[in-house]
């Protein structure tokens, strides 16, 4: 599915999350979403036929009470970051995070990086730093396949969906 506004064959992070957003509010689901919560405890109370959940403000860092009447878990496999066993690891005294909490306070430009991994997400970070960054090293253990990614640009001057609609 393609969007009019989206520049390219495969979409920029920011349409992406534009997309997400323009649905969310039409459709409401942003006044019922919490992001940036992380769900800390979750227990039924046989008492008062209700869950209590205990969930923190990722953000503040402050724990909030809340009541349920259901409880409708939506969380995928990847809602965890998985540290790697590198030997050393914690001795580092440089600046270092992992890729799910990306710092987007933290400037790249110029800097030494080195990404541990190759991955999905080292497969779509290093393409997208490494024109700001002094020198980027990549550790892997064992190479991936690549392919060509054949993405391309959408003409500034005639775009079209799958339905024949014209764009310009």
């Amino acid at each position: 599915m393609r969007f009019p506004e989206w520049t390219n064959f495969y979409a920029t992070q920011p349409q992406i999350e534009s997309y997400y957003t323009e649905f969310a509010q039409a459709y409401q689901l942003d006044r019922c979403t919490r992001f940036r919560s992380f769900v800390k405890t979750c227990t039924w109370d046989d008492e008062l036929l209700v869950w209590h959940v205990q969930v923190e403000d990722r953000d503040s860092g402050d724990l909030q009470h809340w009541m349920a009447d259901i409880v409708c878990q939506c969380v995928g496999s990847l809602d965890r970051p998985k540290w790697g066993n590198t030997p050393g690891r914690e001795n580092f005294k440089g600046t270092s995070w992992h890729t799910a909490h990306w710092r987007h306070d933290y400037d790249l430009k110029g800097k030494k990086i080195a990404m541990i991994g190759c991955g999905p997400s080292a497969a779509q970070i290093i393409p997208e730093i490494i024109d700001t960054v002094g020198h980027l090293t990549v550790y892997m253990r064992t190479p991936p396949v690549c392919v060509p990614r054949s993405d391309f640009q959408y003409s500034k001057y005639v775009l079209c969906d799958s339905l024949g609609t014209l764009y310009h």
